[in-house]
This record gives structure tokens, sequence and C-alpha cells, in this order.
């Protein structure tokens, strides 16, 4: 019997330490072979009491018309990404299934669909789909997040600045590499 309670606390310690071992490997395949893209960003700042202090990020490139009747709220949607002619990641494509051939999409979640309006008229055929990526947090040492969310928010209310997270796509996930302002990551900026 008490063979058995070892067998099975020894499993029981493994498969604490697997599932934390798997996300952190998962999020390492994507800063290593994912492609980089930069997306522009809108920031927030808000607390989390067991994850810290952080940025919270909306981004520009959120919103893709369509002419499926079938997208709903909450439905996880998969996001085919290309780069524009500024360099900023752009919606190309978007399916309720895995795109082939591509490692760059990135898995995501209907916000809400709405019916596409030209001035007065709406459109039957036409959705305006809005979405939500996996990658919204950028999270900081505790004392630095506060300082860089007043010079985020600062610096984006002038439009001469340029702001964007290099977000690395692959196979489905995306992990945001740095924030940066003016080509300078965010870092470099707080004293």
């Amino acid at each position: 019997m008490k063979k058995y309670l070892i067998i099975g606390f020894a499993a029981m310690a493994l498969i604490q330490w697997m599932v934390p071992g798997k996300m952190i490997l998962d999020r390492e395949i994507i800063l290593n072979k994912g492609t980089a893209y930069k997306f522009r960003t809108q920031p927030v700042d808000p607390y989390h009491p067991f994850q810290g202090r952080y940025v919270a990020l909306s981004f520009a490139e959120s919103q893709f018309d369509a002419y499926n009747k079938n997208y709903r709220a909450g439905q996880d949607i998969f996001i085919g990404l290309r780069t524009d002619d500024s360099g900023y990641a752009k919606i190309y494509t978007a399916s309720l299934k895995a795109p082939e051939g591509t490692n760059d999409y990135i898995k995501a979640r209907i916000d809400y669909a709405t019916p596409y309006s030209r001035g007065s008229a709406v459109s039957d055929s036409l959705f305006a789909i809005y979405i939500s990526y996996p990658f919204s947090e950028y999270y900081m040492e505790e004392f630095k997040a506060p300082k860089a969310e007043q010079i985020y928010r600062k610096t984006t209310t002038d439009s001469a600045n340029n702001t964007y997270a290099l977000v690395k796509v692959y196979k489905g996930g995306g992990v945001i590499q740095d924030l940066f302002i003016n080509d300078k990551p965010i870092r470099e900026w707080i004293p």
C-alpha cells in the first residue's frame, strides 16, 4: 500500500511540473521559430493581484470585413497575417479553421460581429468582425510598469510618435517580444 502512495505522489508531482513546463516550452518555441510582426497599439494600465503590473494593449489591427454570417461572438477564429507597406501587421484572411501552408497565423477570439454599414445603408452580406488577440498584456517589473505606462500614454497622444508591440507569431500562438516607442524599447525610456 505504501508503495502505491509513493508512486501516486511521484506521478502527481511530475504532472504538476509538466503543465507549467509545457506552457514555458510553447512560449519559447514561438519566440525562437515565430515570425515577428509589429502591431500598432493603444495603451491602458491595469493591475492584476496575482499576475502583477502590466500595460494592457489595444491593437489598431483588430477589425476586418467578412461575408460570412456564421461568425459569432465568443468563437475562436484563425487570423492570417502579412506585413503592410509600412511594416505593420495586417490581417489578410480569417477562418474558423487553421490555415494550411503557413505558420503565420494567430488563434484569436471574436468579440462581436455586426452588419457593415456604408453611410445610412446597412449591408446584408458584409460584416465587420472585431477580435481580441491572446497577447494583450505586456508584463513588466512591478515598479517600472507604472512609469512605462505614463510614458507610453503620453507618447501615444502625440501622432508624431510611433508606438507598437513586436509580436512573434507561430502556428496560432503569439508572444509579445517587446514594446516600442519610436523604434526604441519601452525599457530604455524609463529613467
